[in-house]
């Protein structure tokens, strides 16, 4: 920026940009802001719509208004509350087998586990939908299985995906489904 002397007080010119921002008509000054708040809401949108796509959800989008709107402090501290999460369950051929009403079970299962989070840590899980996928022959190992669901299995926008399994116990092994003994025959 150049500055000029002018008069016997000393008084300084700005010359370059602030001189065009002092002088600058207000119709130009609302052109220039308009240019820049349709910039950001052309980002804001495209932001939002591979949010969606990616996610299911405004997941982002919303942190970034929140982040926007809200003060410094609001977002750096967040206000205690409730925790929501989207939680999607499947069940592989093996437990829909072993549980022919497992459409019916699973709901409740997970309701009793949304009661225990929501009761102990305040965070609410929300049931999103049951699916059944198919398990690969011959991946019978817990970890196998748990690389597979995270390279194979989509989780369409939920927080946790949990997936159900079972063992095939032989005939006569002496324990139920689920490692459990099996009760005494009369």
């Amino acid at each position: 920026m150049e500055l000029t002397a002018r008069g016997a007080l000393g008084r300084f010119r700005p010359k370059g940009t602030i001189a065009l921002l002092r002088n600058a008509s207000p119709s130009r000054f609302k052109r220039v802001r308009n240019v820049v708040l349709a910039v950001l809401g052309i980002f804001l949108f495209s932001f939002a719509g591979t949010d969606y796509y990616l996610r299911g959800q405004l997941y982002y989008t919303k942190r970034v208004i929140n982040a926007l709107y809200r003060d410094t402090w609001q977002v750096a501290f967040p206000p205690s509350g409730p925790v929501k999460l989207y939680v999607r369950m499947a069940a592989d051929q093996t437990y829909r087998s072993l549980h022919a009403d497992w459409k019916t079970h699973l709901p409740d299962v997970f309701d009793a586990a949304a009661n225990r989070f929501a009761g102990e840590f305040d965070i609410r899980l929300t049931l999103l939908n049951l699916d059944a996928w198919e398990r690969p022959e011959g991946l019978d190992d817990y970890a196998d299985i748990l690389k597979y669901v995270l390279r194979k299995l989509d989780r369409r926008g939920a927080d946790v995906f949990v997936v159900m399994t079972a063992k095939e116990m032989p005939a006569g092994s002496g324990t139920a489904a689920g490692g459990t003994p099996a009760p005494p025959s009369p």
